[in-house]
């Protein structure tokens, strides 16, 4: 069975060489609305803050300043709380939070003096910044570390042997921050690759049948926030059966893996496909009018019609597509056009609406090829 995708679902299933960016990192902290590390962080915080407070209050002999050491505990309570209970956490307050832990740090173990847990002291928050920040705050804080390591050492230490130890302990601290960030970051990859390919049809590249409709639902229920119109289109292979029957399926194989690939060079970036069931697709147009919509699937229709041999069997497509006023069940309406497109002979371009005045209604399109760009948005 023939295997090979289309060149723009290949590209799609790589994974992205900018794994930081705000757009890709449903992992991180707050991308869309999830605050499950924020909360994280957050708890760390009241921890920190808790045992500052216990330290000053148990063992005031312990530290020179048991009133800073409060201010600390104070100053960890507060990002704890709004870490934990805020609703507009955002990437960027979450990358401030981890340079003030490291800044929190800084002071605890000045006015502490705790030389045998330094390092580890350290440690917590050069992880959180390995696992949340951004690349460049990322190497702000190791920076800031180093720099507020060896102030703290140079200060605190009281031997050459603990200088040394603690100089050895720092380099071995951002070892471990950056193998860190390294696992981290192959993970996400993985991460990436495997959504990109549970999303897919693995012959043709097309979305499945579950992410499209979560696309149209998302799509149609923008649109009608926004005023702003949605188009679906249903596209199915003129007598499949038939296709398979004759030439076998790998033949067809190759036809569906055709279609994709016309459908892919036709549709904008912002467009979805996928693949509904056997030789039906389904393509999603945002912000694009019906008549648009039309324009864009009989331009499809013929190109499919005119270069179809190019999969070494000639076939055809039907489509089918919902009016402007099918919001409210889009399916119904484009499944209804595609039918209506099978009944009156096929490889044709059928507009229709669930519903209207005059009840159920259906359009043929009649519109010939032009050069016009495809599916212009409304």
């Amino acid at each position: 069975m023939p295997t090979a995708l289309p060149e723009a679902a290949r590209r799609a299933l790589k994974p992205l060489p900018d794994l930081d960016s705000r757009t890709r990192r449903a992992w991180t902290a707050t991308q869309s609305g999830d605050r499950k590390a924020a909360r994280q962080i957050g708890d760390q915080f009241l921890v920190a803050a808790v045992t500052a407070a216990a330290v000053a209050l148990v063992a005031p002999q312990a530290v020179t300043d048991s009133a800073y050491l409060f201010g600390i505990a104070v100053c960890a309570l507060l990002f704890g709380v709004y870490l934990r209970f805020s609703l507009y956490v955002g990437e960027l307050s979450v990358d401030r939070a981890i340079t003030a832990a490291l800044l929190l740090v800084a002071g605890t173990c000045f006015i502490a003096r705790p030389m045998q847990l330094l390092p580890m002291l350290y440690l917590w928050p050069l992880i959180l910044s390995a696992q949340y920040a951004l690349p460049g705050r990322l190497a702000t804080n190791l920076v800031l570390s180093l720099i507020t390591f060896g102030f703290t050492v140079g200060t605190v230490a009281d031997s050459d042997s603990h200088k040394a130890s603690a100089v050895i302990f720092s380099v071995v601290i951002v070892g471990v921050t950056l193998a860190y960030r390294r696992l981290r970051r192959h993970v996400a990859e993985l991460l990436i690759r495997l959504e990109e390919l549970s999303a897919r049809d693995p012959l043709t590249g097309a979305l499945t049948q579950e992410r499209f409709e979560r696309a149209l639902h998302a799509w149609v229920g923008h649109g009608m926030r926004r005023q702003v119109e949605t188009s679906l289109v249903i596209l199915d292979v003129d007598h499949m059966a038939k296709l398979n029957a004759a030439h076998g399926h790998e033949v067809g194989d190759a036809a569906l893996q055709h279609l994709a690939r016309v459908v892919y060079d036709a549709i904008r970036e912002t467009d979805a496909f996928g693949r509904l069931d056997g030789a039906q697709f389904g393509l999603l147009l945002p912000a694009t009018r019906a008549i648009d919509a039309v324009t864009a699937a009989e331009r499809i229709r013929e190109t499919l019609e005119r270069r179809a041999s190019e999969s070494g069997v000639d076939f055809t497509v039907s489509i089918g597509i919902a009016g402007e006023h099918s919001h409210d069940d889009p399916w119904a309406a484009a499944r209804r056009g595609l039918e209506l497109a099978k009944d009156t002979g096929g490889n044709r371009v059928v507009l229709a609406e669930a519903t209207d005045v005059a009840g159920p209604r259906a359009a043929e399109a009649d519109l010939a090829p032009s050069d016009a760009p495809l599916a212009d948005a409304a």
